[in-house]
C-alpha cells in the first residue's frame, strides 16, 4: 500500500513534466515457454507474461534480461556556470519496473537509479569534471565488459544489517582528445566485528563503521585506432566474522575482526576501425535522451555520396582483470591467505554492410566467480592443498565461447543468431565424493545456508559437463519505437541434480536439462 501511495504521488508530481523525461522506456508483451518438453513445477506450459528464456551467453554487457517492462524518470538540468567554460549538470533518476513476483502476483518496484550532480570545466580539447552520486554509484565501475566489472555494491558482503545499504560516490575526471585520467571514492556503512575483553577471553560485538573504496585509472588513445585502458582499485570491505580454530587465546587470533582489503587491476588493449568502443548502458549516466545506440556504433566517416558505398568496421579487444583479498585459510584455519581471482575476455566485433557479428572468448577462475561472496564458504579460501592421504583438490576454470549476429534482410526485417559453448568452473575438494559446479558469477553472501542457483552439487562419480546454447530470432520493425519478434532457443545443461525419494542425489532427467523453448514478443521502446 505504501508503495502504491508513493507511485501515485510521483505520477501526480510529474504530471507537468514533459514526456521526454520518461526516457529509456520499454513495454514488453511476451508469450513463451522455456521448455516445451517439461511441465513440472520447474517449467510451466506456454503462458503470457514473464518467462525465463535467457541463455548463459546473452546480455554479457548488462544485468538486464531484455524482457523488462520499465521506464526511467529523468529530470535533467544543464546550465552554463558563472565562470567561463564552466558547465553544471544535475539529473534526478528513478527506475520504475513492473514484473511478476515469485508467487505470480504483479509487483512494481521503484528505485533510485543513479541521480547525480556534475561540474565540468574546459573546452573540446581538455576538460576536467566532478561527477558525484549522492545515493547510488552503481554506474561508476571498474572494467568495461559488464560481466568482468568490479567495484559495485556487491564488492561489500551482504549481511542482515546492511544488505541494501546505499553506496554514494564521487569521480574526478580529466580528459583530452587522446588521453584521460580519473580517481574516485566510495563509502558504505557496514557492520564490523571487534574483539573486546581481557586477554584470554573472546567477546564479540557488532558495530557500524564506514568502509570505503578508492577507484582510479586512465587511458591513452592513439590516432583513434589503438587504445590502452587501465583501471585499479582498493576497497575496505569490513572485517572477517570467522574465528580461527585457536579462538580461546586473543593473542593468537589472526582471523576474527581482521580487515578485508580487496585490490586489483583491469586492463584493456583495443584496436578499431570505423567503429566506436561501446560502453554498457548500465554504466552510463542519464540525460533526457535515448542512449541505446550500441547497435548503431559503426559510423561512416565519408560524406553523403561516399556513405552509399560498402561499410566495414570492427573492434578487437583483449580485457583482463586480476583481484586479490585475504580470507581465512581453508587449509590452515588459524591464519589468513590470499584469495586470488582473475578473468579475461577476448572480443571481436565487426559490421559489414547489413551483417553484424559479436564474438567473445571468456575465461574466469572460480575465485573470480566467488570473489564477492567472498569465497566458496563465506570469508574462507578454497582448499587446494592435499589431504592426509595425499589427494589433491580438483579446481577447473570456466571457459566459454559465444558468437552472435544479425542480418538486415530488408529495411525493417532483421534475422539473428546466438551460439554459446561453456565449460563451467567446478571444484572437488581433496577426498570429496561430489563435484561442485559453479555456473556463473555469484554476488550473494553465504550468510544464508544452502546452495544458490549458480552452484550445483553433482551426484557421486559425475563430473561437470559442457553447456550448449543456441538461439534463432527474427525482428520486424513496425515503427521507430515498436517491433514484433519471435525466437527459438535450445539449452543443454546437464549440470543439475536433485534428491530422489530414497535421499540419494541423482542427475535430473534429460527432459529437464535439455530445454527447447520459444518466445513471441510485442515490444515498444522509446
Amino acid at each position: 500500500m505504501k508503495k502504491i501511495i508513493i507511485l501515485s504521488l510521483l505520477v501526480l508530481a510529474t504530471s507537468s513534466i514533459f514526456g521526454g523525461d520518461w526516457i529509456d522506456s520499454q513495454i514488453t508483451f511476451k508469450y513463451s515457454d522455456d521448455n516445451i518438453f517439461e511441465t513440472s513445477k520447474r517449467s510451466t506450459t506456454a503462458k503470457f507474461g514473464d518467462g525465463d528464456t535467457r541463455l548463459f551467453n546473452e546480455n554479457l554487457n548488462t544485468y538486464k534480461t531484455g524482457d523488462e517492462t520499465e521506464s526511467q524518470l529523468v529530470i535533467y538540468k544543464k546550465l552554463d556556470g558563472y565562470i567561463k567554460n564552466l558547465v553544471t549538470e544535475a539529473a534526478f533518476v528513478f527506475n520504475l519496473s513492473v514484473f511478476n513476483n515469485e508467487t505470480g502476483e504483479m509487483a512494481t518496484k521503484l528505485k533510485e537509479d543513479g541521480s547525480y550532480v556534475r561540474i565540468a570545466y574546459g573546452d573540446d580539447k581538455s576538460k576536467f569534471s566532478v561527477l558525484a552520486f549522492p545515493y547510488n554509484s552503481e554506474r561508476f565501475l571498474l572494467g568495461w565488459t559488464y560481466d568482468l566489472t568490479w567495484g559495485s555494491q556487491s564488492m561489500w558482503p551482504k549481511s542482515k544489517i546492511n544488505s541494501e545499504t546505499v553506496v554514494p560516490g564521487i569521480k574526478f575526471d580529466w580528459n583530452t582528445e587522446t588521453a584521460g585520467l580519473f580517481i574516485g571514492f566510495k563509502t558504505r556503512p557496514a557492520n564490523t566485528n571487534e574483539i573486546l575483553g581481557e586477554e584470554g577471553d573472546l567477546e564479540t560485538n557488532d558495530t557500524i563503521s564506514t568502509t570505503w573504496g578508492i577507484l582510479g585509472g586512465g587511458h591513452f588513445d592513439f590516432a583513434k585506432m589503438l587504445k590502452l585502458d587501465v583501471h585499479a582499485g582498493l576497497f575496505n570491505k569490513g572485517t572477517n566474522p570467522l574465528q580461527s580454530q585457536n579462538s580461546t587465546d586473543l593473542s593468537k587470533e589472526n582471523v576474527f575482526a581482521s580487515t578485508i582489503y580487496a585490490k586489483g587491476v583491469s586492463a584493456r588493449l583495443s584496436f578499431r576501425k570505423n567503429s566506436s568502443l561501446n560502453v554498457s548502458d548500465v554504466m552510463k549516466v542519464y540525460r533526457n535522451q535515448d542512449q541505446r545506440n550500441d547497435l548503431k556504433d559503426i559510423v561512416a566517416t565519408e560524406g553523403k555520396k561516399e556513405a552509399k558505398k560498402e561499410t566495414f568496421g570492427y573492434v578487437i579487444s583483449l580485457e583482463g582483470v586480476y583481484l586479490t583479498q585475504r580470507l581465512r585459510d581453508a587449509d590452515d584455519k588459524d591464519n589468513l591467505t590470499n584469495f586470488n581471482a582473475w578473468a579475461m575476455d577476448f572480443k571481436v566485433r565487426f559490421l559489414l554492410n547489413k551483417f553484424k557479428v559479436n564474438m567473445d572468448f571468456i575465461m574466469r577462475n572460480p575465485e573470480f566467480l566467488l570473489f564477492n561472496v567472498p569465497g566458496l564458504t563465506a570469508f574462507e579460501s578454497i582448499s587446494r592443498d592435499p589431504n592426509d592421504e595425499g589427494e589433491k583438490s580438483e579446481v577447473k576454470n570456466e571457459m566459454f565461447f559465444s558468437i552472435g549476429g544479425e542480418y538486415k534482410t530488408t529495411e525493417h526485417l532483421n534475422l539473428g543468431f546466438l551460439v554459446g559453448y561453456k565449460l563451467p568452473a567446478s571444484y572437488k575438494g581433496a577426498g570429496a565424493e561430489n563435484v561442485l559446479v559453479i555456473k556463473d558469477r555469484e554476488d550473494q553472501s553465504s550468510f544464508t545456508s544452502g546452495l544458490s542457483k549458480n552452484k550445483v552439487r553433482l551426484p557421486k562419480g559425475d563430473d561437470a559437463k559442457p553447456i550448449l546454447a543456441l538461439k534463432l530470432s527474427a525482428f520486424y520493425e513496425l515503427s521507430d519505437s515498436m517491433e514484433v519478434s519471435g525466437e527459438v532457443s535450445y539449452l543443454m545443461d546437464e549440470n543439475d541434480s536433485t534428491v530422489d525419494e530414497s535421499g540419494k542425489r541423482v542427475l535430473r532427467t534429460k527432459s529437464e536439462t535439455n530445454k527447447l523453448g520459444f518466445a513471441l514478443y510485442i515490444r515498444s521502446s522509446f
